[in-house]
C-alpha cells in the first residue's frame, strides 16, 4: 500500500511540473501578444454628436406671409415639386385693387394736368418773347420818330431866328415871322409829345413783361404742385402694387414642399404666419453639434465620418459614409456646429429623407493602445480645470482673506514673538 501512494505521489508531482510550465508558456505569450498589440497595432478615436441632423443643403426656405386677410386659393400641397415662381396662396386683395384703380385714375388726371400745363405755359413763354421783340420795335420806332421831330424842331427854330434877324432889318413882314415862331413852338410841343410816347411805350412794355413772368410764375407754381401731387400719387401707386403683389405668395426657388399649413378659401392669414417649408433640390448635408471641448482643434474638414439613423438599427439597415465639411470656429450655446457631406455611394438601406435625425461617429485619429493609455493616463493626472465654454466669461479668482485676529486668545497669539 505504501508503495502504491509513493508512485501516485511521485507521478502528481510531475503532472503539476508540466502544467506549471504550460501555463507559464501561454502567459507569457498571451503577455507577448498583448505588447505587440499595444505597440504595433492602431485603433481609432472616435468622437460622438447625438444631435445631428439630415438637411437638403444650406436653403432650407421656410415660406411666411408678409400681409393679413382672407385666402382665395391655396395651392400648397405635402410633397408637391414647384419651381420658382409658382403660385402658392393667394389672398383676398379686392379692397386694394379698387383703391388702385382709383389712384390710377387719379394719375392719369394729374398727368393731362401737368401736360396741359406745360403746354400752356410754352405759349405763354413764346408770347413773352414776342411781347419783348415788339416792345424793342415799338421804342425804336419811337426813337427814330423823337429823332425826326428833334431834327425838324432845330430846323424850325434856325428858321425862325433868320426871319426874326429879317423883320427887324424891314425883309420880311411882321405876320410871316409871327406865323414861323407859332410853327417853331408847334413843332416843339410835337416833340415833347414824342419823347413823352416813347417813355409811355417803354412803361407799357416793361408793364406787360412784367405780367407776363408774372401769369408764367404761377403757371410754373402750379405745376409743381401738380408735380408733387403726381409723386406722392405714384408712391402710393407702388405702395399699392407691392401690397398686392405681396398677396400672391409664390416660390422663391425650385424645390419640393416640405410642410404646409391647412388653408382652405376664406381661412384668416396672420402677419408672419408661416405657410410652407420648400426643401430645394440640393444635395442631402448632415449637421450635427459636437462640444466645444472635443470639436475645436480636433474635428476638421476631411474627416471620415459615419452617419447612424435615428429609429433605423444600423445592425439592420446599415450607417450612412460621410465626410467633414466645415466646422465652425466659434461656440453656441456650449457646442459647435459642424456640417457633413454624404458620399455619393452608399449601401445603408434606407431612404434618405430630410428631417431625419442622427447619431455622428467621426473618426479624428488612428493611436495605438499604448499611446492611449498613457494619453488617459496623462488627462487623469493632470490638475483639473473647470469645463467653461470660448464664449464663458472666466471667473474671477478670489481674493486672499486678511488676518483678523479674534479677541482675546488671537490677539495674543498674534503678539508672541
Amino acid at each position: 500500500m505504501r508503495h502504491s501512494f509513493s508512485k501516485t505521489s511521485e507521478h502528481m508531482r510531475g503532472d503539476g511540473f508540466g502544467a506549471t510550465v504550460v501555463v507559464s508558456l501561454i502567459t507569457i505569450a498571451v503577455l507577448f501578444g498583448w505588447a505587440c498589440w499595444a505597440v504595433w497595432v492602431r485603433v481609432s478615436l472616435i468622437e460622438v454628436s447625438r444631435t445631428a441632423r439630415l438637411e437638403a443643403g444650406r436653403t432650407l426656405q421656410p415660406i411666411q406671409s408678409d400681409v393679413s386677410g382672407r385666402v382665395l386659393t391655396s395651392h400648397m400641397v405635402v410633397g408637391r415639386t414647384v419651381r420658382a415662381g409658382d403660385l402658392l396662396v393667394e389672398i383676398d386683395a379686392r379692397t386694394e385693387r379698387w383703391e388702385l384703380e382709383a389712384l390710377a385714375a387719379e394719375h392719369d388726371g394729374l398727368t393731362e394736368q401737368i401736360a396741359a400745363l406745360e403746354e400752356e405755359i410754352a405759349m405763354r413763354q413764346s408770347a413773352l418773347r414776342d411781347a419783348v421783340s415788339a416792345a424793342g420795335v415799338a421804342l425804336e420806332e419811337a426813337r427814330a420818330s423823337h429823332t425826326q421831330a428833334a431834327v425838324r424842331a432845330e430846323q424850325m427854330e434856325d428858321e425862325t431866328r433868320r426871319l426874326s434877324a429879317l423883320e427887324r432889318d424891314g425883309y420880311v413882314g411882321t405876320v410871316e415871322w409871327l406865323r414861323a415862331s407859332a410853327d417853331l413852338r408847334v413843332r416843339n410841343a410835337d416833340l415833347t409829345a414824342r419823347a413823352l410816347s416813347r417813355a409811355r411805350l417803354a412803361a407799357e412794355g416793361r408793364a406787360n413783361q412784367s405780367n407776363q413772368r408774372a401769369i408764367l410764375s404761377e403757371k410754373r407754381k402750379t405745376r409743381a404742385e401738380l408735380q408733387m401731387a403726381l409723386g406722392s400719387v405714384s408712391a402710393r401707386l407702388e405702395k399699392l402694387r407691392l401690397e398686392i403683389a405681396k398677396r400672391r405668395v409664390v416660390a422663391p426657388i425650385a424645390g419640393r414642399l416640405g410642410d404646409v399649413a391647412l388653408l382652405p378659401p376664406g381661412a384668416y392669414v396672420a402677419v408672419a404666419e408661416r405657410l410652407c417649408t420648400i426643401i430645394p433640390d440640393a444635395p442631402m448635408q448632415v449637421v450635427a453639434e459636437f462640444s466645444w471641448a472635443t470639436a475645436i482643434g480636433r474635428l476638421r474638414p476631411g474627416l471620415p465620418a459615419q452617419v447612424r439613423l435615428v429609429g433605423f438599427p444600423w445592425m439592420e439597415f446599415g450607417s450612412l459614409r460621410a465626410t467633414v465639411a466645415a466646422v465652425a470656429t466659434e461656440a453656441r450655446s456650449g457646442g459647435v456646429r459642424v456640417e457633413l457631406t454624404l458620399d455619393q455611394v452608399q449601401t445603408a438601406r434606407v431612404a434618405i429623407e430630410h428631417g431625419l435625425s442622427a447619431e455622428v461617429r467621426v473618426t479624428v485619429d488612428h493611436v495605438t493602445p499604448l499611446e492611449l493609455l498613457l494619453r488617459t493616463l496623462g488627462r487623469a493626472l493632470s490638475p483639473s480645470e473647470p469645463t467653461r465654454s470660448p464664449g464663458e466669461p472666466t471667473r474671477p479668482l478670489p481674493m486672499e482673506t486678511p488676518f483678523e485676529p479674534s479677541f482675546p486668545n488671537d490677539i495674543a497669539r498674534w503678539r508672541a514673538p
